[in-house]
């Protein structure tokens, strides 16, 4: 399985998420969720969610290649 799909979740992940951040910072849409509020959270916060967020999806989508991995027997 390339590496690139590993990646290719989270590098959507953050797409989304900076589109969403820069609507919520221009005041266009407030939320939809409260890690995506960076004026009433902060910036700060805001930098730490988008972290964390950008962790879990690059987890989770190595987690599954290694699954499919095992499935096919490739590994173990």
């Amino acid at each position: 399985m390339p590496f690139v799909w590993i990646w290719l979740p989270v590098v959507l992940t953050l797409v989304y998420g900076f589109t969403m951040l820069y609507l919520n910072k221009i005041e266009k849409v407030d939320g939809p969720y409260p890690f995506f509020r960076i004026r009433v959270q902060g910036t700060l916060r805001t930098i730490l969610w988008m972290i964390a967020l950008a962790c879990a999806a690059c987890a989770f989508a190595a987690g599954v290649a290694g699954l499919k991995l095992l499935m096919n027997g490739i590994v173990g």
